[in-house]
Formats: C-alpha cells, structure tokens, sequence
C-alpha cells in the first residue's frame, strides 16, 4: 500500500471517506479537517510511482471524486513523498511464556480493508490477562499457553477467511488471485496443542457494577470447561 497522510484540496470536501474497488488497486481517501485529504492505495504487488500513475490514470473515474481530484489534479502527487507499507495480515506467535504474552499489532495485524484491529486487539488483551491470571492461581502453564495458542490460530484464520470472501467478492477480484491462493495456503486449521485432556475456557468473574456490595474481587481467567 502506498499512502499519502496529506494532500489539499482547492475546495472543501465533504466529511465522506471514500472505499473503491478498481482493476488491480483498491483506494481508501478519506478527508482530514475541510481541504486536505489522506489517500491510501493499495496493489496486489508493490509498484513503482510510474506504473502506479499509469494504471490510476488510465483507471479512476469520476466515480470516486477524492480519488479523481487526486489523480487529475495533482500532477505531481507520484513526486511527492509517499509511505510504503505491506498490508499482508501477520501472526508472529512466538513460543508464548508463562510471564508475557504478546498482544495486538504485536501479535497479529490485520488486512486494513478486512480488519477489525481494535477488536482483534482487545481480544488479544483480554485473552492474554486470563492465562497469566490462570497460570498464577494454579492452572498448568502448558494447558493455559496451548489455550492462548490454539485460540491466536483461530483468530488470524478467521480473518483470513474473511478476507478471502471480501476479496472473492469484490470487483475485479481477478487481479487478487494470487493473494486469494495464498491466503488459502495460510489458513491454519484449528487445533489444540497438549490440551486435549483438559479443554478450558475463558470467564469473567465478579464484574457487576450493579453489585457494589459484592466481595467477589474482578477477575478474568481460565477454567477447566469440565
């Protein structure tokens, strides 16, 4: 993905962000204050700044006014400096530790137009605080760490699935075959890892705030599910 964090405008925009589908490129334009816009374009490869303004410029339509004015009417915006980034969903799933435990972006990123980072994130965090919480009460660590592995696998599967039906379905999908291929290759299936005598889940406990009489103290940890 290439990306612009500003470009202005000669006229206000409306406080619309703009998604677009095109041949072999989707954009995401979305306005920053009245007139400047930050625009993200992303290919199924990295391309230079001449062939990325040769397929814009034959491509964009006035379908997609941010990203016409963008192309049209600043010539030299492939001239300007722009960020390169690799929008390929990761899973970096160290040998997880019984004392820390990554989460978020640390853990796992997500593809921008498929992603649900914030969610994923929290997830992540909740999920991490339980085993740690698990492991200090008593829980074996090789049944808690299996638990926060199996269920960081499914996660990012998850999302890959969901980003091959986006990519399956949108228009022009053709030019994300590839892509689409190796998502297919990176889907992992679910599995549990040293677990499969003791299954165990994550709960909740003592989080009531219409309770403020409760002695039970807040927790978040695991539990044998039988």
């Amino acid at each position: 993905m290439r990306v612009w964090p500003s470009i202005r405008l000669s006229f206000p925009s409306e406080p619309i962000a703009e998604v677009f589908a095109g041949e072999g490129f989707w954009s995401f334009a979305f306005p920053i204050g009245r007139e400047t816009i930050c625009l993200q374009l992303a290919t199924p490869r990295t391309c230079s700044a001449e062939e990325l303004r040769d397929v814009m410029l034959r491509k964009v339509t006035s379908a997609t006014p941010l990203l016409h004015y963008a192309i049209n009417k600043t010539p030299d915006i492939f001239d300007d400096g722009s960020a390169i980034f690799s929008t390929a969903p990761t899973l970096t799933l160290k040998e997880p530790l019984s004392r820390r435990l990554a989460i978020g972006d640390s853990l796992m990123t997500l593809d921008p137009l498929c992603g649900d980072g914030a969610g994923h994130g929290l997830k992540s965090a909740l999920l991490a605080t339980g085993v740690l919480n698990s492991i200090a009460d008593g829980l074996p660590a090789l049944h808690a760490l299996a638990h926060f592995e199996e269920r960081s696998l499914f996660a990012f599967s998850a999302h890959l699935r969901q980003c091959q039906r986006y990519y399956s379905i949108m228009r022009h999908s053709g030019y994300w075959a590839y892509e689409l291929h190796d998502m297919s290759e990176a889907i992992i299936a679910p599995k549990v890892i040293n677990n499969k005598n003791t299954p165990v889940k994550l709960v909740a406990e003592g989080i009531n705030r219409f309770n403020r009489h409760s002695h039970t103290k807040p927790a978040i940890t695991l539990v044998p599910e039988r």
